[in-house]
């Protein structure tokens, strides 16, 4: 089998595209869920559908801040990212309290769980941890205005869409401490546990991209990820091998 390489082609042009339609997803997203959030108190239609819309605006790209950037009509100067930042978390915690008036079973239907099996062999969430923690915090009972008890539902769960909504959560308080010149909720933890956090700098190197740590020493190479075509026909290309 020849040996393949990776070309340049139109990988670019597509990601601009992609990333354009998933900028407009997002602002409609926005617009949807502040048109319904003053009458999400007068139905339980308008309150699911406000949800729904709610946990979509916070993504893990950029925390939920646009949330914010959004209610200050786009700007993004630099004296007011810790304002967007604050009403962020405000509004996250507003879409908190919305899933706090709903039941466990109720938010499962709305966001629908991985199809993810083997959680115990690997040591993570999957489809039987997210029906164990529905049947524990109440089943179809509701949470009745409980966010502290909604918020450690979610942290057992297995979607992607809740599990985006609360690190973006935690990272919101990262970002506030961080421009205030305070230290991470994870430098934090860590100097209660009496260890210092390692922290590795991305910089160019002789024949590209390196990692370094705090003293400018080298820790490893940056390898550029390669397409999952190319890396399952190079796979296929070593299994042959091993077969002759």
């Amino acid at each position: 089998m020849p040996r393949l390489s990776v070309v340049e082609g139109r990988k670019k042009e597509v990601y601009a595209d992609k990333e354009s339609r998933r900028e407009k997803k997002h602002e409609l997203w926005l617009k949807t869920f502040f048109r319904l959030l003053p009458e999400a108190e007068k139905s339980k239609d308008n309150l699911v559908k406000a949800v729904c819309a709610g946990v979509r605006c916070f993504s893990l790209r950029d925390h939920g801040r646009s949330v914010g950037e959004y209610l200050l009509d786009g700007t993004s100067h630099e004296h007011d990212v810790y304002k967007a930042t604050e009403i962020a978390f405000s509004v996250h915690g507003l879409v908190l309290a919305m899933l706090a008036e709903l039941s466990p079973a109720k938010i499962v239907e709305l966001f629908p769980q991985q199809k993810l099996f083997d959680g115990g062999k690997y040591g993570c969430k999957d489809w039987y941890t997210s029906v164990s923690a529905v049947e524990k915090y109440g089943g179809s009972c509701s949470f009745a205005g409980d966010d502290a008890k909604t918020q450690h539902f979610l942290l057992e769960v297995n979607d992607h869409l809740l599990i985006s909504y609360v690190i973006s959560g935690i990272m919101l308080i990262d970002d506030m401490r961080k421009i205030q010149g305070e230290k991470s909720v994870l430098e934090e933890f860590f100097e209660q546990e009496g260890k210092k956090l390692p922290v590795y700098h991305m910089i160019d190197g002789k024949k590209g991209k390196i990692f370094v740590d705090e003293n400018g020493r080298k820790v490893g190479d940056a390898k550029k990820q390669m397409p999952r075509w190319v890396r399952i026909a190079m796979a296929k290309e070593k299994q042959e091998k091993k077969l002759r």
